[in-house]
């Protein structure tokens, strides 16, 4: 068969009945060509009709943003040595000030003497949730780009470019964060005593802990974690993490401008905070090992999910929360990523309250505990009210 008569067959194919499915209409039929097999025709040859092919666009979610808690000493003996830090010291266990403290300082609630503890924090969290629940914007992540030499112009200015140097980001650059403010503005308190504690360390007013002296760490460093998601939020598309960061600015200093046509303050719904950070990694699989490490670190149940391919082992008892409870368990959780699968995956102790009241829902048998008199005692004041 010449190729007139080929070309005959293929544009009467669907007629002459030889078209099984709707996908063969397209195929066949149709500039945009297969449905089926758009992604792949794509990557495989060229569209002679030059029209817009079938390929769904990307379609990425926002994702997650994460930061891992820093280790300062805010012990009592080194706050009472500046004046400004005292107010960290309030032994009211619910305050702002106790969260901050207890969140900016992990080892309070193991290793001091007395422990320090808030009800705010969960010492078992590595991450900083407030960060992650408040952050609107987060910019500034530098481009892998190939340094290049290019050599000096000849007589008809020809020349020549090859690469000469590493991609890797390996410099210091800034980022920059804007965080919705919330009431009681934990926030910025927490960003004021960050980037205060690392310039009294610096000159000497304040001392780091005795261990992060000793390893020559610096202790006001956090990590920031950034993944990318698919569009049901449940595999990471792309991943990069700082080496290290911290913040360096504190809009203290807007809180007090004044506008008399202003009734409420405007400039206080959102923080912008800016990050110094050195050094960048995109996409590398270490990432997730990294992350798997710092959440292990801070709970020991965790490490253990890791080391046994993502499976609980029997004395841990920690339960993978199924896709389709994770509105239930909002706020409860901890993450990690399955690097076998991609999974961004969340767990929960079975032990906690939380557990408890959410799986009460589907297991009637096993009521949740009511305080009869305090219900009684609600009603009354509502029908008062009334």
């Amino acid at each position: 068969m010449d190729d007139t008569g080929k070309r005959r067959q293929l544009d009467n194919i669907y007629v002459s009945g030889k078209t099984t499915t709707l996908d063969d209409f397209f195929a066949y039929t149709q500039a945009g060509g297969s449905v089926a097999q758009a992604g792949s025709n794509l990557l495989y040859g060229m569209n002679q009709s030059k029209t817009t092919g079938a390929a769904p666009v990307n379609n990425d979610t926002q994702g997650f943003v994460f930061f891992t808690r820093p280790m300062l000493n805010l012990t009592k003996a080194n706050l009472i040595r500046k004046r400004e830090m005292h107010y960290l010291l309030t032994t009211r266990e619910t305050s702002v000030q106790r969260y901050v403290r207890c969140t900016l300082d992990p080892s309070l609630a193991t290793f001091a003497s007395p422990v320090v503890k808030s009800p705010l924090v969960d010492n078992k969290m590595a991450f900083i949730p407030l960060f992650s629940n408040t952050i609107l914007k987060l910019s500034g992540w530098p481009d892998v780009v190939a340094p290049t030499y290019k050599s000096k112009q000849g007589l008809r200015k020809e020349q020549w470019a090859l690469i000469d140097g590493t991609a890797e980001v390996n410099e210091s650059f800034d980022m920059d964060a804007t965080f919705k403010n919330t009431a009681d503005e934990p926030l910025p308190m927490m960003i004021d005593a960050w980037v205060n504690y690392a310039t009294y360390v610096f000159d000497g007013q304040l001392r780091p802990h005795y261990g992060m002296e000793v390893r020559n760490e610096i202790d006001y460093t956090t990590r920031i974690y950034r993944f990318v998601m698919d569009k049901d939020e449940r595999y990471i598309k792309k991943v990069a993490c700082t080496v290290a960061s911290f913040p360096i600015n504190s809009q203290t200093g807007k809180f007090f401008d004044y506008d008399r046509t202003q009734q409420y303050m405007s400039q206080s719904k959102e923080i912008n905070v800016r990050f110094t950070s050195m050094g960048a990694v995109y996409n590398d699989d270490i990432i997730l090992k990294w992350f798997n490490l710092a959440a292990g670190y801070a709970n020991s149940a965790l490490r253990e999910i890791v080391v046994g391919n993502f499976v609980s082992p029997a004395k841990n008892h920690y339960e993978k929360i199924p896709r389709e409870l994770l509105a239930k368990f909002k706020f409860a959780g901890y993450p990690l990523v399955n690097t076998l699968t991609y999974e961004l995956e969340w767990w929960i102790d079975p032990m906690s309250s939380t557990y408890k009241h959410v799986m009460n829902e589907f297991n009637p048998t096993t009521p949740v505990p009511v305080d009869a008199a305090a219900v009684k005692k609600t009603i009354d004041k509502l029908n008062t009210k009334i």
